[in-house]
């Protein structure tokens, strides 16, 4: 039996070796989730999915969705968190396909859950029910959708304004990610007239939770942009510096920085894929200037992150072999 499980695993292709990885950290999560205790912030969604509604003072509606969903599925605080232990799976194996070579082996297969699963934050934030997941979930759809329309693929434009309106339904950061993507994007770009109707099937899909803006009198808006402000503290730089190095691994933030340099995008997604991360690290931190920064709020940067790791380890054998043997081995030792 062994040998038999032994032989499936070394037949197994690169998309299905981290198809099976992800579904044991599925599995992973799932334990996390049904084991610990709500968090705070975790038993304030609850409060809001009793109330379905079209938006919610400080967020929109998704994450108040999928606890509600949950709830009525399997009941207790497992159901809060069960489907944002599903959501990280199925967003790192959409990034995944966006950054996967075309002649990706076994071996790029390894690294890449490794380089995800050695994310702190990816880690913290993949069972428990915060706006982070859906935000993560929804970003990889923009990010593959906005591949496909740089690419010239028939209908993308349709999907990317789905995927936008998701985005805004999720967490409100997720303008940022259209706004920095389309920041690396090449101005031909803009030339194009789907573009803007990608645009305007996402304000049309958004109409509901306007007019709930509108009848509220603009409650979200008033509080992210005037009621988060406090007054300058040094404590909030140190505080956020600090935590970025926490949460995206300390020791490989030399080699994200040397990879960052090195790497040259090949594409339209992959410009917006380095870009994304400096844009997230450098807004929050100016934002530290007018009140306290969460760490999570630059979650997204963990796209680019792994991406630009990814790309550069992969082309430079050293640097692989240090990422793997300071993680456990999951693939292929060699490549040709």
């Amino acid at each position: 039996m062994e040998a038999s499980f032994k032989k499936s695993y070394a037949s197994l292709g690169a998309d299905r070796l981290v198809l099976l990885w992800l579904g044991v950290w599925w599995i992973a999560n799932l334990v996390q989730a049904g084991f610990t205790e709500l968090a705070n912030d975790e038993a304030y969604y609850h409060m809001f999915a009793e109330n379905i509604s079209w938006g919610y003072f400080d967020h929109p509606p998704m994450t108040a969705l999928l606890v509600w969903l949950g709830e009525h599925l399997f009941g207790g605080e497992f159901g809060v968190r069960f489907f944002f232990t599903l959501l990280q799976p199925l967003y790192l194996f959409v990034f995944w396909r966006i950054i996967r070579p075309s002649d990706a082996d076994r071996r790029d297969a390894g690294l890449f859950v490794m380089l995800s699963a050695a994310t702190l934050m990816l880690q913290l934030y993949g069972f428990i029910a915060v706006p982070d997941g859906p935000l993560m979930m929804t970003a990889a759809l923009f990010l593959l959708t906005f591949k496909w329309f740089t690419e010239g693929r028939r209908a993308a434009w349709l999907w990317m304004g789905v995927a936008m309106a998701l985005m805004a339904y999720s967490k409100y950061h997720g303008a940022l990610v259209v706004l920095f993507a389309l920041a690396a994007t090449p101005p031909r770009v803009f030339l194009r007239p789907t573009l803007y109707l990608s645009g305007a099937v996402a304000l049309l899909l958004l109409v509901p939770h306007f007019v709930w803006q509108y009848e509220h009198d603009w409650a979200s808006l008033a509080y992210h942009l005037a009621g988060r402000n406090s007054v300058f503290r040094p404590g909030y730089v140190a505080e956020y510096l600090l935590n970025l190095l926490v949460v995206f691994n300390p020791f490989f933030v030399p080699l994200y920085v040397k990879a960052w340099i090195a790497v040259k995008p090949q594409n339209a997604v992959e410009r917006a894929l380095k870009f994304i991360p400096v844009a997230f690290i450098v807004f929050f931190l100016l934002s530290t200037f007018r009140g306290y920064v969460q760490p999570q709020w630059v979650i997204v940067a963990v796209f680019g992150l792994i991406y630009t790791l990814f790309t550069y380890a992969r082309r430079h054998s050293r640097t692989r072999r240090y990422l793997m043997l300071s993680l456990i081995h999951i693939s292929e030792p060699t490549r040709p």
